[in-house]
């Protein structure tokens, strides 16, 4: 068995502490992406602009493993409010058409890893 490829893909923020990328075998796994820029800056302090830079730095991150949004099986989305909810569900057929709809876990969360984060988003893509 090939052991787990870690990367850290150009256009993402580095940091010593995490890889954006694991790939293990034919699976991706993405770590949490957040509407930041490359630099830690926050694209805006709204909810919508976030949560596209998020889905933007999750492909960024997919390319990196060798998928893109059609290979992805699961998805973790944590949102700050709840009335965010509906501004998602605007956002994320963009990304994910309803014909290849992942499975998702939905969480309410008090706080992100920055006070002006309102969303982030990980997840499980399947190479093939």
């Amino acid at each position: 068995m090939t052991p787990p490829e870690f990367l850290r893909p150009d256009g993402l923020l580095h940091s010593p502490a995490y890889s954006h990328v694991v790939v293990a075998g034919d699976t991706v796994y993405v770590a949490g992406q957040v509407g930041v820029d490359e630099n830690n800056e926050p694209v805006s302090r709204e909810f919508g602009p976030q949560a596209e830079r998020a889905f933007e730095n999750l492909g960024m991150a997919l390319q990196a493993g060798g998928v893109d949004f059609e290979n992805v099986v699961k998805v973790t989305l944590f949102l700050r409010n709840a009335t965010d909810v509906a501004e998602l569900q605007k956002i994320m057929p963009r990304y994910f058409p309803e014909e290849r709809a992942p499975t998702n876990s939905l969480l309410i969360v008090h706080a992100l890893a920055r006070p002006y984060l309102l969303f982030e988003v990980e997840a499980i893509a399947v190479r093939g």
